[in-house]
């Protein structure tokens, strides 16, 4: 993006803010996932505390998204960005004075959860609003790349933070991000949509993105895809502080590395498309973008060794790096922006659906199979994915979207 153009000023602010919130956002997970198994030493309690931090945005998806197209949308990233460093901040103080109650640590969780749902639609709703048609790939690209050059550094300094002082500091280091990033937002355009929403029901408004999917195959079917794709990516999430602590003996900080490793790849994925200065056919690059990570995590499998890991996750990584720029451009290219709000709502809502019954049954299974194993048959169920999906969308690209038609 070398050439300058109106939305660019808001583009950098919105870029400045997102990253100082994800990079304190990944010092909190590893934190807080380490903080879960150090206390309760229970892969069992570490899904519970994963199903806390994904269940509300499962139920708040559709409201949120429904806010997201009738107000303000600065207003609306900056106050869950206060809000969310009130509950860092205040989870820091409370384990400081000694308070060590898993229960409180899951209602925190949620409430940051629930926070968290209402800025994601807003934000990428904004997108659009602020960049021409033609500049969006490189614009996800970019915030993609800032997402996980955050996801990179951030668990690695988290793991930092936790062994040397301990997680609190973390959690204060998050409260601290959240208010610069809202800060940042300040400085945002008013994002409003040109539609009038307030004419119509806010519940209509809540329902309104299944309206999208009845007028586009395409973008229906791969809201379905990832919700299933969800089910069996998840898990690794749960495995890895298990790995870490039990099997591979490397602490936090070789937890923040396995974190980073996954980053590392939706990095360079990431910032291989900002280069790219023409449109490419979107479908096969996310089939083939499913199926390499499936690949990858059996690989994990086969190959269950602190190194083989790391390889696996930066393999990982380029591949869901790939799927995530590419259907991301789709969806804010075929929908039109006045209802783009409600439909990122429910596409959080639904993508995130069964993440905690992945978290939920995994965490069960993860007692009574070797995970090992259970990295190999997810593996393989996804390279199987990304070949139906192709099957299955290809020939809907073609076909012009509802917002063209």
């Amino acid at each position: 993006m070398t050439e300058r153009q109106p939305g660019d000023r808001a583009f950098w602010l919105m870029l400045m803010s997102q990253g100082v919130s994800q990079l304190g956002d990944r010092l909190y997970q590893v934190a807080l996932m380490w903080w879960t198994l150090h206390v309760t030493g229970s892969l069992g309690w570490s899904s519970a505390v994963l199903v806390a931090g994904t269940l509300p945005g499962v139920l708040l998806g559709p409201i949120a998204g429904a806010v997201a197209d009738r107000f303000d949308k600065r207003i609306v990233m900056i106050a869950s960005d206060v809000s969310r460093a009130f509950l860092c901040l205040s989870l820091a103080g409370a384990l400081w004075l000694g308070i060590q109650n898993v229960w409180a640590v899951l209602c925190v969780a949620a409430c940051l959860a629930a926070f968290g749902a209402f800025f994601t639609p807003a934000s990428q709703a904004a997108l659009p609003a602020i960049l021409s048609p033609e500049r969006l790939l490189q614009g996800n690209a970019w915030l993609g790349s800032l997402t996980h050059f955050c996801s990179l550094i951030g668990p690695a300094l988290g793991g930092l933070a936790v062994a040397a002082w301990g997680v609190e500091s973390a959690f204060l280091l998050n409260g601290l991000a959240l208010l610069l990033s809202g800060l940042a937002l300040l400085g945002l355009p008013k994002l409003v949509s040109e539609t009038d929403h307030a004419r119509e029901g806010f519940w209509i408004s809540t329902l309104g993105g299944v309206a999208v999917l009845q007028k586009d195959a395409l973008v229906a079917r791969l809201l379905t895809l990832f919700a299933l794709v969800n089910l069996f990516t998840m898990p690794v999430m749960l495995w890895m502080p298990h790995f870490a602590m039990n099997v591979f003996k490397v602490g936090a900080r070789g937890l923040g590395l396995l974190e980073a490793a996954l980053a590392m790849g939706m990095l360079g994925a990431a910032l291989g498309w900002t280069r790219v200065r023409r449109e490419h056919p979107p479908i096969p690059w996310i089939a083939a973008g499913l199926s390499g990570t499936g690949v990858a995590i059996a690989l994990m499998g086969y190959v269950p060794t602190y190194p083989g890991h790391l390889l696996s996750l930066v393999l990982a990584g380029l591949a869901m790096g790939t799927v995530n720029v590419r259907v991301m451009v789709l969806f804010q290219t075929r929908i039109p922006n006045a209802e783009l709000g409600r439909f990122m709502g429910l596409l959080g809502s639904v993508c995130s659906a069964l993440i905690p019954v992945s978290y939920g049954v995994y965490g069960w299974l993860s007692q009574l199979q070797d995970p090992v194993n259970l990295m190999r048959y997810n593996g393989l169920i996804l390279a199987v994915i990304g070949i139906v999906a192709y099957v299955l969308l290809a020939s809907l690209a073609s076909k012009a979207s509802y917002n063209a038609a």
